[in-house]
């Protein structure tokens, strides 16, 4: 009976972590929330690319993006369950309470399932300062990296040993975010360092054999899949090229410390530092040192990364988790607990809240503006006939066109043309050798005040404009696009 109490309340647990997901997602997300209309560029070219691989296109050969395949592969599941935003939505909501669950699990490895649920609604709150709309590589990276960084404190915190079992999940965990964005696995590298100094240091040799072994396999399916395919429709250079090679173009400084968000740095050196201290007093084991600083140093390596844009920093979460994990593990007494839990409740709903006043106040403009847009891209299109609409570029356009409009790219660089070509001028020679070889028959871009002789002469990609002068005229012109004809004559 007392069995099926406990049972009966961790459900419970189960139920809240659900219902928080659901609620945060709905304010916190308003690229997929039911209850919003809004689009960000990233989200919007993630939908895309999932629905164009749905429709056929080949990724990095059909449209080019710089994120990895294991992203398109999640975008391509959430177009699956719906189209664009409520798949998405689907798709986060079952990320975010996978992601709360391992992090509950996580915190039961050393404290009660109060405290665990308090370190649940801590992470909510974490999210809320960087969520930056939601639907970014981040926030879907947190499932691989908790379930290693979980796997390797219950083999830490148990001295237990590294089965095949663990070290391939590891190996898999990593190899999803590898070919996802490499960026984003640096928790995953850090226990990986710990794991193997630690079984060295215990000389424990089959596991240190199982870690490296089992860990080298977990690579396999993932890394099959995605080459396997594109070997197959001979883009494998392509695909390399976009994850890989133009992303270490677009670092241009190795390291950003100017960002505004460089507190976390040092929360999460403050949270590591006096967990590791106060658990090395409690059990006298130096290597919780080794681990803190691993997950310290690779965190602040991921997080402050090239532009070290706001959304980086829930890379920190795996980091910020452990710390505090270690620091409530010394708080034994029940009532302390609840007061614990009780803060934590107080904390989430003051954000749900804080959270949703302001989303009351800015997306009634938010819709505006997009049905603003929606609209004069309709009246565009519509002056174009219905067989000629796969013969359309959309240059410089603002990515959400493609969600809102619900139409695929005709041709491969369709977003952001002017920033890729600024990373890497080949880009540039690439566009202008379409336009002459493919010779799309209308060309869309937008402008941005003035005319649209302004607007052309602001494009870095100086030979696109000459193409388009020489080639083309100005059909029609609204408040947001210009579309441009192809001069048959």
């Amino acid at each position: 009976m007392i069995k099926d109490k406990k049972q009966y309340l961790e459900y419970g647990y189960y139920m809240i972590l659900f219902i928080v997901s659901f609620i945060f997602l709905a304010i916190f997300s308003p690229v997929a929330s039911p209850f919003t209309v809004d689009y960000s560029a990233d989200s919007s070219i993630f939908m895309a690319m999932g629905k164009m691989f749905l429709h056929g296109k080949v990724p990095y050969q059909d449209f080019f993006d710089h994120k990895g395949p294991s992203l398109i592969l999640l975008q391509t599941l959430a177009q699956l369950f719906s189209d664009y935003r409520f798949g998405t939505f689907i798709l986060e909501l079952v990320n975010l309470f996978l992601v709360l669950l391992l992090v509950y699990h996580i915190g039961k490895l050393l404290l009660s399932k109060e405290l665990a649920l308090s370190l649940c609604l801590v992470v909510i709150f974490f999210l809320s300062r960087f969520f930056n709309k939601g639907n970014t590589t981040e926030e879907l990276s947190l499932i691989p990296l908790l379930l290693t960084l979980y796997y390797t404190c219950t083999v830490y915190f148990n001295k237990g040993a590294i089965t095949p079992k663990i070290a391939f999940i590891i190996g898999l965990c990593f190899s999803f975010l590898f070919w996802l964005r490499i960026n984003n696995a640096g928790a995953i590298v850090a226990c990986c360092i710990f794991l193997f100094i630690w079984v060295i240091m215990n000389k424990n040799y089959k596991s240190l054999k199982d870690l490296l072994v089992y860990f080298g396999i977990g690579q396999i399916p993932f890394s099959a899949l995605y080459l396997l395919y594109f070997a197959y429709h001979g883009a494998v250079y392509d695909m390399i090229y976009a994850t890989f090679l133009f992303n270490f173009l677009y670092v241009e400084a190795l390291f950003n410390f100017s960002s505004p968000h460089i507190w976390v740095n040092y929360l999460i050196g403050f949270c590591l530092l006096a967990g590791s201290i106060l658990h090395y007093i409690k059990n006298k084991d130096i290597s919780i040192f080794i681990f803190s600083s691993a997950l310290f140093i690779l965190t602040l390596i991921t997080t402050n990364v090239g532009p070290a844009y706001n959304h980086y920093f829930i890379l920190a979460i795996p980091a910020l988790i452990f710390g505090i994990l270690l620091m409530l593990s010394l708080l034994k007494n029940s009532y302390l607990q609840l007061g614990v839990l009780f803060l934590a409740s107080l904390l989430t709903i003051n954000t749900l809240y804080k959270g949703y006043l302001h989303l009351k106040v800015v997306s009634p403009k938010e819709v505006q503006d997009y049905e603003m847009s929606q609209n004069q891209m309709s009246v565009l299109l519509k002056e174009i006939p219905e067989q000629e609409k796969n013969k359309v570029y959309y240059y410089e356009v603002v990515t959400s066109i493609y969600p809102l409009m619900q139409i695929d790219a005709n041709y491969k660089y369709f977003v952001f043309q002017e920033w890729h070509g600024e990373i890497d001028p080949d880009i540039y020679n690439n566009i202008c050798k379409m336009m002459a070889q493919e010779k799309p028959l209308w060309v869309v871009t937008q402008t941005r005040g003035g005319g649209n002789e302004d607007y052309l002469s602001s494009f870095q990609n100086k030979d696109f404009v000459k193409i388009l002068k020489k080639n083309y005229y100005l059909h029609m012109q609204n408040g947001s696009y210009l579309l441009y004809k192809l001069d048959v004559e």
